[in-house]
């Protein structure tokens, strides 16, 4: 199926077949999901969460804070 078509003003001839088609492997096997560990993942993801926002209002109120000082010292 050769496709002509233009990019960045250049006619290019492209033959567009695929060569290796992806497979899908479908498996009708039962898994068993154990919710306890599903539970702990997302309570130690939260965590990190609430880490990491306090994190950020650390550097916040260090910011904010440096900049109060250095106009005080300015003036």
């Amino acid at each position: 199926m050769p496709k002509n078509f233009f990019h960045n003003s250049k006619l290019s001839d492209q033959n567009l077949y695929i060569k290796n088609p992806h497979k899908i492997n479908y498996s009708n096997q039962n898994m068993v999901v154990d919710i306890n560990k599903l539970l702990n993942r997302v309570k130690i993801n939260e965590k990190k969460e609430k880490e990491q926002k306090f994190i950020l209002l650390g550097y916040a109120l260090l910011v904010l804070g440096l900049m109060g000082i250095f106009i005080l010292f300015i003036k």
